[in-house]
């Protein structure tokens, strides 16, 4: 009989089995050198348990912490919640911790600067680095201590310096991708980094990770912003945001005319910070416009094709389409496993990592048994659903297919234009025709609005609701609750400047960015093996989806055809 493995013995604690999939994803992580693993895991896999498992193998063959990103703190709760506490009993010798940015937690030393100066303190921590009474918000240090009326002792709560302490002391730490990428920087005010360089790493929902490096990298000064602070100069300030709120209309900075205040700039660039302002966070963000100026400013005179400088919205925004040097510094420092159930073609080469391994470990579902995928014979793009014909054959097909199901849909579109037609064209008749609870998200929908509209849609169990392209990842509703679901069109990206770029230097990216979004729309079908239920793409366009030679996309080919 065999060594019992790290998977094993967490899936004994939790009173579950080993699956095929899980077991060959688990052993590819744990043999993930600094070339690395991309490995895509289909839906039902269990990624996180194999993940977990993998990380707590590493950290105890080779004495170093283990890492494991999320892209987002609701999938790292899930870890907090549902994977940790489980570990904590499977692997007793190892010490496991949750980490987050410092809003999500109390500072009494925060709260007591922000009383000083009359501000109400609604959470978070800043980092301690403000609030000084006698330093003029300069930084809290030992040198400030003797005059400070803010109370230095060493004893004081603050949930962010906690938890920092507890993942730099843990062999197993769960944190987000924004944790992740400054993490050299957000903790130099402790002098230390809680995660390790010289351990494993590990990302769930890779997918994301491009984007939350493109976002880090980014720099923009809106109008208002800037209209915001006081320097040394208020006409600095007032040129510069002046000019940026006549810049409605989208456009490449070299389509702007030469009049853009390029002076102002540099003198924004140049500027003195307030010495002190209302809520004690106040110079920070001055900091940082002073900051973005500077390296709009360095883009200016010294261009380059990995990144797009462009106006629109009342914003000048520096924004980078290749961030592939910057993610192989960040991944290939250490041993890394990337996994998500749709790994795209371009991925390897959008992260610079051309040399990891590719493993594709398959799913669970039998989807001859389960699922049922259609297109609509009407092609959903823009120009041909400005024809009214075309909008309301696609909304018959969809009635028609809403009378089948009686309910429990999930409709997605990837724009609000969509998704408000729709509205107002099916509302009326659901309540007439159906007869079952109509629920949808607007523009003005805010996060916990939609985690509201998810739950009442889950508990309802015959409700219709229509969402954005936020439900597409993240939104789990197994069971009968969801029997249908449908595109709407193929969500291809915007054609702002930062999407045309991109689409300049790669056709087949561009088409990956939708593919991901489409697949994991897709995707929210089937959760469980007990499942069932159609997918409906109201877009002939859609058919191009079914590719056997893509590993994201060649599992549709399983699926029934309607």
């Amino acid at each position: 009989m065999g060594k019992v493995t790290e998977l094993q013995q967490y899936l004994q604690t939790r009173g579950f089995g080993v699956r095929e999939e899980q077991e060959r994803l688990y052993a590819y992580l744990i043999g993930a050198d600094a070339s690395g693993v991309i490995a895509q895991a289909g839906t039902g896999v269990g990624k996180s348990a194999a993940i977990i498992a993998a990380a707590a193998h590493m950290a105890r063959k080779t004495r170093t912490q283990s890492v494991i990103v999320t892209p987002t703190n609701m999938l790292a709760s899930q870890y907090r919640d549902g994977e940790i506490p489980h570990a904590r009993i499977a692997f007793p010798d190892l010490a496991f911790a949750e980490v987050r940015g410092k809003s999500h937690y109390y500072c009494e030393m925060t709260e007591k600067a922000m009383k000083l100066v009359g501000a109400t303190y609604t959470g978070g921590c800043d980092g301690h680095d403000s609030g000084c009474t006698r330093r003029e918000w300069g930084g809290h240090d030992a040198a400030c201590f003797p005059q400070c009326d803010v109370d230095h002792d060493p004893e004081w709560e603050c949930g962010y310096r906690m938890a920092i302490r507890e993942a730099s002391n843990a062999d197993v730490v769960v944190t987000n991708a924004d944790m992740l990428i400054v993490n050299d920087t957000i903790l130099s005010n402790f002098n230390a980094s809680f995660i390790s360089m010289d351990g494993s790493l590990f990302v769930d929902e890779a997918h994301t990770l491009e984007g939350k490096l493109r976002d880090y990298a980014s720099r923009s000064l809106n109008w208002k912003n800037v209209k915001a602070f006081q320097f040394a100069d208020p006409s600095i300030t007032g040129a510069v945001s002046k000019w940026l709120r006549t810049q409605e209309d989208s456009a490449e900075w070299e389509a702007v005319e030469s009049s853009a205040p390029v002076w102002a700039l540099s003198q924004l660039a140049e500027a003195s910070i307030p010495d002190e302002t209302t809520d004690g966070k106040g110079t920070e963000k001055a900091q940082q416009l002073v900051e973005s100026a500077q390296r709009i400013l360095k883009f200016i005179d010294h261009p380059s094709d990995n990144a797009v400088l462009h106006v629109g919205d009342g914003s000048l925004k520096l924004d980078w389409v290749n961030v592939a040097a910057s993610a192989n510094k960040l991944l290939t420092a250490r041993r890394f496993g990337l996994v998500s159930a749709t790994i795209h073609r371009s991925m390897a080469e959008t992260l610079g990592i051309d040399d990891a391994k590719f493993i594709d470990v398959g799913h669970p579902f039998d989807y001859r048994h389960q699922a049922w995928l259609g297109f609509s014979s009407y092609n959903g793009s823009y120009q041909a659903a400005q024809s009214d014909e075309n909008f309301e054959v696609r909304l018959d097909e969809v009635k028609s297919l809403l009378k089948r199901s009686k309910g429990g849909a999930l409709l997605l579109f990837s724009a609000f234009d969509d998704l408000s037609r729709c509205v107002d064209a099916l509302e009326p008749w659901v309540r007439e025709e159906l007869g079952v609870k109509f629920l949808y998200q607007s523009r003005e929908t805010s996060p916990e609005e939609r985690e509201e509209l998810a739950k009442e849609f889950k508990a309802d169990g015959d409700a219709i609701l229509l969402g954005s392209s936020s439900f597409a990842t993240g939104f789990d509703a197994p069971g009968n609750a969801l029997r249908l679901g449908v595109l709407w069109k193929l969500p291809y990206p915007g054609q702002d400047p930062v999407t045309k770029r991109i689409q300049k230097i790669s056709r087949r990216r561009y088409d990956d960015i939708m593919r991901v979004t489409a697949v994991q729309s897709i995707g929210r079908l089937i959760r469980t093996v007990d499942d069932k239920g159609i997918f409906w793409v109201a877009d002939s366009r859609g058919r191009a989806l079914v590719d056997t030679t893509d590993p994201m996309t060649r599992h549709l080919a399983q699926w029934n055809r309607m």
